[in-house]
């Protein structure tokens, strides 16, 4: 360690470091670089440091969750693609045409194949409502014709 003394106050300089460790850190620097160059979509798992792919979301070694909102994006996703229409969601949609149309819209998008059975559920029913109302229309119209 060397001493120099600077505005009347001694300090202690940091020690020389030696030159295999110079040397050493340079070799190992490139081939570090190398290394994260040739491989940008790997990274290591932090519960069990084996490799995994950039974006996972749970590690497939050790089953860690290592990004929550990933995570919860694709269990969404793996939720809508399997989703059924349910056979009391379709009777609505039938006997409350309404109900179908809103359930379809709702789930345009992330549950298409819900969407779509809802969609033609409601549009029988409203075709069975419209043939409904026009019975008991003629029907009152005959009544009333006949008095």
């Amino acid at each position: 360690m060397n001493m120099q003394q600077q505005d009347g106050f001694a300090t202690q300089s940091a020690p020389e470091p030696q030159q295999d460790t110079v040397q050493q850190t340079q070799q190992a620097a490139p081939q570090a670089h190398t290394n994260a160059v040739r491989d940008p979509d790997v990274r290591f798992c932090r519960n069990c440091g084996k490799q995994i792919q950039w974006r996972a979301a749970v590690c497939v070694h050790c089953n860690t969750v290592l990004n929550p909102v990933a995570y919860q994006r694709a269990r969404k996703m793996v939720e809508d693609r399997n989703a059924r229409v349910t056979r009391a969601e379709l009777i609505r949609s039938g006997v409350f045409p309404i109900y179908g149309f809103s359930l379809a819209r709702r789930y345009q998008q992330d549950r298409p194949q819900v969407a779509k059975p809802c969609r033609t559920a409601a549009r029988i029913g409203a075709v069975l409502w419209c043939i409904a109302i026009a019975a008991v229309c003629g029907v009152a119209w005959y009544l009333t014709s006949i008095a």
